[in-house]
C-alpha cells in the first residue's frame, strides 16, 4: 500500500511538469511565429523576383535601392546597320513619375494581399514586373538617344571639274532611321518580365534604315553623255609656241574651264567660251612670262627722252593669240605660234609721233596728245610705292581697249580699261576719293594708272591699240 501511494504523486508531478513544458513550448513557438510574422510583414517573401532579380527578404526600400542600381547599369543596346546607334539605361524607360520606391512598395503590399503568410513561408514563388513606357512615350526618348544617326541626305551624281578635266562625282544614298519599328521592339523587350535576370543575354534592339535613292544616279544616261561631250573638249591636243623654245600644251584642267555643254535635240553640243579662254591665256602668259619686253628707256624727264641705254623691245599680240587659239580649238587642235610686235633696233629716235599718252609719276599727272594737240590734263593715282607696287617707268603701247571690263586679278569692274604693260593699264576708279598729290607714296594703286571717272571716257576715245604710253 505504501509503495502504491508514492507512485501516484510522482506521476501527477511528472504530468504537471510535462503540461507546463508543453505550454511553455507552445508559448515559445507562438512567440517565434509572431516574431516571424512581424518581421515579414514589411519584407518580400522568400523566392520573390522583380523583373527576374531576387528581392527575397528585402524591405521595399532595400528592394528599390537594389533595383535602381540595376536599372541604371543594365543597358539596352540599339544596333544600327553599321554599328551601335545608342546605349540607353533601362531605368529611362520606366513609366509614370519615375518613383521606383512607390512602385516597389505597391508590389510588396500586393504580395501580402495575394499570398498568405503561411503560403509565403512555404516559398511560393512570386514573379513581378515593373511598369514600362508605352510605345508612344518610348519613341521620342529613342529619337533623342540616337541623335542624327542614320540621317543622310541623298546626293545626286554631278559633273565636277578638276586638274585632269571633267569627271562624275558619284551619287550616294540618303537614309533615315525607322524609329517606330524599333520603339515597338523595345516595348516588347521591356515587357518580357526578365529585364534584370542575372546571367541573361544582353538586351538589344535593331534599328533599321529606310534608304532614299538619289534623283540622279551615277549611271544616268544624260549625265554620261554630257561627260562624253566634255571629254572631247578636254582631250584636244593644242600647243602654244611662244618662241625661244617656250612651247607648252594647254592642260586638260585649263581646257575644262573653257568648254561647256548644251543639250539639244540632236544631242549634246560642246561650247567654247572665249571669255574663259581669254582668262586662261592671261594666266598662262603671266606664269610663263611670255608677254614680251617693252622697249627700255634711259634717263627720262618732262622735257625730253634721252637715248642712253635704249633697247629694242617686243610685245605679245594677245588679241591675235586669242582668236587663233579659239580657231584651233574649234578645229580640233594643232599648234598656235604666238605673234610679237618687234620694235626695230635701228629706230634710235624717240619716234612716237604726235599722238600719245604721257604719265608723270612724280607730278601724278596724265596728258593726252592727239595729233600734236593737248586734249586732256588730269591728276592721277599711280602704283603704291610703300608696298613695292609702283607703276613701272618706260615706253609702252596700248595692248587693246575694252569697255565694261572685269579685272579678275583685283576683283574690280571698270567702265574703261586700257592695258599697256601686261596686266597694268589705265582705268577709271570711282572708289578713289582723291587724285594727284603724294597719295601714291602710301596709298597708291596695285600698279595701274587710276584716273577720275569723268575723264576716263575722253582718254578711251583718244587712243587705239598700239598708241604710245610714256611713263616716267
Amino acid at each position: 500500500m505504501t509503495t502504491l501511494s508514492l507512485k501516484a504523486p510522482i506521476r501527477r508531478s511528472l504530468m504537471l511538469w510535462l503540461t507546463v513544458a508543453a505550454f511553455l513550448g507552445a508559448m515559445a513557438l507562438g512567440c517565434f511565429a509572431a516574431a516571424r510574422y512581424v518581421y515579414y510583414r514589411d519584407r518580400f517573401y522568400p523566392d520573390t523576383r522583380i523583373e527576374g532579380m531576387e528581392v527575397s527578404l528585402l524591405t521595399a526600400e532595400e528592394a528599390a535601392e537594389k533595383l535602381d542600381k540595376a536599372l541604371s547599369s543594365r543597358m539596352i543596346t540599339v544596333l544600327g546597320e553599321d554599328g551601335v546607334a545608342a546605349r540607353i539605361p533601362c531605368g529611362r524607360f520606366q513609366a509614370g513619375d519615375d518613383n521606383l520606391s512607390a512602385e516597389i512598395a505597391a508590389l510588396l503590399l500586393r504580395q501580402h494581399r495575394e499570398i498568405s503568410y503561411f503560403s509565403g513561408m512555404r516559398g511560393a514563388a512570386s514573379q513581378y514586373s515593373l511598369q514600362w513606357m508605352e510605345k508612344g512615350d518610348i519613341l521620342p526618348l529613342l529619337q533623342e538617344a540616337i541623335g542624327s544617326y542614320g540621317l543622310r541626305q541623298e546626293s545626286s551624281a554631278r559633273l565636277v571639274r578638276g586638274d585632269d578635266g571633267w569627271s562624275i562625282l558619284p551619287s550616294s544614298l540618303g537614309s533615315f532611321p525607322l524609329t517606330e519599328d524599333c520603339a515597338e521592339e523595345l516595348s516588347a523587350l521591356l515587357r518580357s518580365g526578365s529585364v534584370l535576370s542575372p546571367g541573361a543575354e544582353p538586351l538589344t534592339a535593331a534599328l533599321a534604315l529606310q534608304w532614299i535613292e538619289p534623283k540622279v544616279p551615277s549611271d544616268d544616261p544624260l549625265l554620261n553623255r554630257r561627260l562624253e561631250a566634255l571629254e572631247k573638249g578636254t582631250s584636244i591636243e593644242l600647243w602654244l609656241d611662244f618662241g625661244d623654245g617656250m612651247k607648252v600644251q594647254l592642260s586638260r584642267g585649263r581646257l575644262a574651264k573653257v568648254f561647256a555643254v548644251r543639250d539639244t535635240e540632236a544631242g549634246e553640243e560642246l561650247l567654247l567660251s572665249e571669255l574663259a579662254l581669254r582668262r586662261e591665256l592671261e594666266e598662262l602668259i603671266e606664269e610663263l612670262g611670255a608677254d614680251g619686253v617693252p622697249r627700255k628707256l634711259g634717263v627720262l624727264d618732262r622735257e625730253e627722252v634721252h637715248e642712253s641705254d635704249w633697247d629694242a623691245g617686243f610685245l605679245l599680240d594677245r588679241e591675235l593669240l586669242l582668236s587663233q587659239t579659239a580657231e584651233a580649238l574649234r578645229a580640233g587642235g594643232g599648234t598656235v605660234v604666238a605673234s610679237y610686235d618687234y620694235t626695230s633696233s635701228a629706230d634710235r629716235a624717240f619716234g612716237v609721233g604726235d599722238t600719245y599718252i604721257e604719265v608723270s609719276i612724280l607730278n601724278q599727272t596724265l596728258w593726252v596728245y592727239q595729233k600734236g594737240q593737248l586734249m586732256l590734263t588730269t591728276p592721277v593715282r599711280t602704283g603704291d610705292i610703300a608696298t613695292n607696287k609702283g607703276t613701272r617707268p618706260g615706253l609702252f603701247q596700248v595692248s587693246y581697249k575694252q569697255e565694261n571690263a572685269y579685272l579678275s586679278r583685283y576683283n574690280y569692274r571698270v567702265r574703261y580699261w586700257i592695258p599697256f604693260d601686261g596686266h597694268i593699264g589705265i582705268h577709271d576708279a570711282d572708289w578713289v576719293e582723291a587724285f594727284g598729290g603724294d597719295i601714291y607714296l602710301t596709298d597708291g594703286s596695285h600698279g595701274c594708272v587710276n584716273v577720275p571717272p569723268e575723264v576716263a571716257g575722253i582718254i578711251f576715245e583718244n587712243c587705239e591699240k598700239g598708241s604710245w604710253v610714256l611713263v616716267y
